[in-house]
């Protein structure tokens, strides 16, 4: 009787899971929000907090700019190009930046702009043209752009992305980057939580990207050579409330507004995604969602500490009875529900378990895993607590240790 019912609670939860993808653990489902995905998570473990149909793939439009951005930012980083490096963009993109319905910055095969205005063109306004010309600068082209797209999300476990443009464009729009074997409507789409990966990934690696996606305007050359100002859409910059430092939004002709961001609650780094807003012509509903689930989370959260300073036994420590103490090598936490209390559940793993030992020297590891598989929500793997040393430990004499573990074993 017991393994029957055990099996029909299996079978239940199997057929959850076929008809409406993964189940959500996070610690909250936001109540109040119109848009279709939202999702609200740690910067630095990756936490899922808040959680809306996180793992639905929607399309993303000009969230889709973040991916060449990082793709920019790898290449910096590599040397294979600078940040003051000119670009000179073909006579098709300037065509296709003079297309107002699909561009928004016309620009000039003539005049030569910076890897620096590029960026901030694409992120800012959201220059289309100005990605479609960095996805050409990083991979030569907008096919191979594709396929390296794809490849990158790969490598972070998004699997079958299928990225069709580097701006975030339907396919049906994009001109003369159209591909004519894909219907017209097909456009990049990413779940939530793919999202808040990808911005993740870019914020960990280049979190220097922070000075561009934090200004309201800059400047951009026009056709004639002149300077004129480029405004961020990202209207929360202005938000009192929440401190927020971009990063970007996107809008689709059939689905709605996104927009995900970066903000801090309890000085904490958080990321912030919403997805397909019934928004018209602005991000009213988008950014109103985004503070919405920001409200819910600082109403219902609490952060705690985890993992506090242990005693470990190394058998030929000379100090007493062996013992050594190790801290955890970082400030750890989780957001947890106000009032309630943490208890890790995974074991520690020490990898040295003899002196000598330097200072600051890492012994041990341990998963960040709860007793409240709330808590244990990651959009990664589970983090690690990593133990060092708080002292140099020197090696104890001989016959220390062999009376150490005589006396171990008539225990």
């Amino acid at each position: 009787m017991k393994y029957t019912r055990h099996l029909i609670r299996m079978i239940i939860i199997f057929m959850i899971l076929g008809s409406t993808g993964t189940v959500s653990a996070a610690i909250l489902e936001p109540a109040n929000i119109n848009s279709e995905a939202a999702l609200v998570a740690d910067l630095n473990t990756g936490q899922v907090i808040a959680d809306k149909n996180g793992s639905e793939r929607l399309p993303i439009a000009s969230i889709s700019k973040l991916i060449v951005i990082y793709m920019v930012e790898q290449a910096i980083k590599g040397n294979e190009i600078k940040r003051t490096q000119l670009v000179n963009v073909s006579q098709d993109v300037a065509t296709f930046s003079d297309n107002l319905m699909f561009a928004n910055i016309p620009m000039s095969p003539t005049k030569s702009y910076t890897v620096q205005q590029l960026e901030e063109a694409a992120l800012l306004p959201s220059s289309n043209a100005a990605a479609i010309s960095l996805a050409n600068l990083v991979a030569g082209s907008q096919e191979n752009y594709y396929k390296k797209a794809d490849k990158l999300l790969n490598s972070w476990g998004i699997k079958d992305a299928n990225i069709i443009s580097a701006s975030g464009l339907r396919n049906g729009d994009l001109g003369i980057y159209n591909n004519p074997e894909l219907s017209e409507s097909v456009e990049n789409q990413l779940s939530a939580r793919e999202v808040a990966l990808l911005a993740k990934k870019i914020l960990e690696d280049f979190p220097e990207i922070t000075n561009i996606t934090s200004l309201k305007t800059a400047e951009f050359p026009d056709k004639d050579g002149n300077n004129q100002a480029i405004n961020n859409t990202d209207d929360l910059l202005d938000n009192d409330q929440y401190k927020f430092e971009g990063l970007k939004t996107g809008s689709t002709p059939n689905n709605g507004k996104n927009f995900v961001g970066l903000t801090h609650i309890d000085n904490e780094p958080v990321i912030t995604v919403v997805l397909n807003s019934k928004d018209n012509m602005n991000y009213e509903t988008t950014f109103n969602d985004t503070v919405q689930i920001l409200n819910e989370v600082t109403a219902n959260t609490s952060i705690l500490p985890i993992a506090n300073t242990v005693t470990h036994k190394v058998d030929n420590a000379k100090a007493k009875n062996g013992e050594i103490k190790l801290k955890p090598v970082s400030d750890n936490y989780l957001f947890t529900e106000t009032g309630d209390k943490l208890k890790l559940t995974s074991k520690i793993n020490y990898q040295k378990k003899s002196a000598p030992l330097k200072k600051n020297e890492v012994v041990a590891t341990r998963k960040i895993m709860t007793d409240n598989s709330n808590y244990n929500d990651f959009l990664e793997e589970t983090p690690i607590i990593k133990y060092a040393t708080t002292k140099n430990i020197e090696r104890a004499n001989i016959f220390t240790t062999y009376y150490r573990k005589i006396t171990e074993l008539f225990k």
